[in-house]
């Protein structure tokens, strides 16, 4: 029988918000370091090894969550971690150098790190089997919403209010959307016993490493992953433009948005290809 507190839709559309705002920021920090390379003073080099040490600490957290999350439901992570991903960014905003920067920033990042591994996690539990391609799909659009609205008025809002205002301007929605999920979000919580109930974190890790197929798609997400996270991507095609090319706005604009004008209709397709002809195939 199917729990009246649990609204799945309401579950990913929250989520899908909280995705489009992860994204925002991934695609306006690009933008934002262009700005602090001249008033900080700093260099490329100093915003690379920002962006990778903000990329590791959040993956570090994201591996902590195959225990976490047999201990902590699902919503008080990714409601907190909203919140915390808000708050770093709009925190931003008060720099005064390079390292009161970073720290938010950093922060921001942790407390975005759930948004995959939590979020897709939750919307599994709600929706049945033959549905899930089109919930997960649906998130990863949501969240390249996010991305495409911000190639769009990311330059211009920066021109308007300052990289400062920028910052405030996404992150005290992302921490309205966290409070949201707390206050909205339910869940069964009938996974989390599974998970107890089938042995600890090490033993789940050894049924992982020993099944062949989830060694497929771990090595096939890791490669395909590495070269285009949003990270980079972002980051590293725009300084390059703007840098190295030294091309105008408007051709780097245009490029930069050609970059991930597709992001939002694909993942809907495969998501309901996947739940119709199988999820293998869509990976092959």
């Amino acid at each position: 029988m199917t729990d009246p507190d649990i609204r799945p839709m309401r579950s990913l559309g929250l989520l899908s918000v909280a995705h489009a705002l992860n994204h925002a920021q991934a695609v306006l920090l690009p933008l934002v370091f262009i700005k602090i390379i001249d008033e900080f003073t700093v260099g490329v080099d100093d915003v690379a090894f920002l962006v990778a040490f903000g990329a590791f600490a959040a993956g570090a957290v994201q591996l902590s969550y195959a225990y976490l999350t047999r201990v902590v439901s699902r919503r008080r992570l990714l409601g907190f971690g909203g919140i915390v991903f808000g708050g770093g960014m709009a925190a931003q905003a008060l720099a005064t150098n390079f390292l009161t920067f970073a720290l938010p920033n950093i922060a921001s990042r942790i407390g975005g790190s759930p948004q995959h591994p939590v979020g897709n996690g939750l919307l599994a539990e709600q929706f049945p089997t033959e549905r899930r391609g089109f919930a997960i799909s649906a998130h990863i659009a949501g969240g390249n919403v996010g991305t495409v609205v911000v190639a769009v008025i990311g330059a211009p809002l920066i021109a308007a209010v300052g990289w400062r205002g920028a910052s405030i301007a996404f992150g005290l929605p992302a921490i309205a959307v966290g409070i949201a999920i707390l206050l909205l979000v339910r869940e069964r919580g009938s996974d989390r016993a599974a998970a107890l109930a089938s042995g600890s974190v090490r033993q789940a890790f050894g049924r992982i490493l020993r099944d062949r197929d989830l060694r497929w798609l771990y090595l096939t997400s890791a490669l395909g992953g590495g070269g285009r996270g949003l990270g980079v991507v972002n980051l590293f095609a725009l300084v390059y433009m703007t840098q190295v090319l030294r091309l105008d706005e408007a051709t780097t604009g245009l490029m930069y948005g050609a970059l991930i004008v597709f992001s939002v209709p694909m993942p809907l397709i495969a998501g309901w290809l996947s739940d119709r002809v199988g999820r293998k195939p869509l990976i092959v």
